[in-house]
């Protein structure tokens, strides 16, 4: 009987810990890995939907190197998607320099403006890809974790601040849009090979 009790005392402090610590670990755990948990997610995404992922792109450009967290070949667009976790909440407009960063006490610091530099980023790819101006078949995405706050003015038409939980429908929606030419599969293929080759870190899906 007395084992019994030991057990169920052990049980029970087991649980409370859980119960008390347990998002505090969720928490930091998403934090650490956040860009492994997107990275997954699209990759669950482009499987079940026969579509292609790189991760980690790393391109040599003119002036340095062109990189995306990872890019997602939909059948009508390609998504250059960054993934940045917030610790609370951040505001800003598509065109400023640098973001507001507010913690939960109402502080703020200065951050560099993760839509901006993505956008930078995407112009660069299409350069080196020498897409006319006139195709507008790529999308800058940030994705951030759940719990942060956002408020973003002025999105321009191919770019979006998305949480982790709205990113497989935000695909979905994108992907189904009626007034959007798919790919050929030819083209799309040749695409993929031609920034897959040039990759310095080369993760494929």
């Amino acid at each position: 009987m007395k084992i019994i009790f030991i057990l169920l005392g052990i049980f029970l402090s087991c649980f409370c810990i859980l119960f008390l610590f347990g998002p505090f670990i969720k928490i930091r755990y998403e934090e650490r890995f956040f860009h492994r948990i997107i990275g997954k997610e699209l990759y669950k995404i482009a499987v079940n939907h026969d579509n292609f992922i790189i991760h980690d792109v790393e391109i040599k450009f003119i002036d340095g190197f062109i990189h995306f967290d990872h890019l997602f070949f939909g059948n009508k667009y390609i998504y250059c998607i960054r993934n940045v976790y917030y610790t609370y909440g951040i505001e800003g407009s598509n065109q400023d320099l640098k973001w507001f960063h507010y913690d939960r006490k109402g502080n703020f610091e200065y951050i560099e403006n993760p839509l901006k530099s993505n956008k930078i980023q995407m112009e660069k790819m299409k350069t080196y890809m020498k897409v006319p101006n006139d195709q507008k078949f790529f999308y800058s995405i940030i994705v951030i974790n759940d719990d942060c706050t956002f408020r973003i003015h002025d999105y321009q038409e191919d770019e979006i601040v998305i949480k982790r939980s709205e990113l497989k429908k935000f695909l979905k929606e994108k992907e189904n849009d009626p007034n959007i030419s798919s790919f050929q599969q030819k083209q799309l293929e040749k695409i993929v090979q031609q920034i897959y080759e040039q990759c310095n870190h080369k993760k494929e899906t």
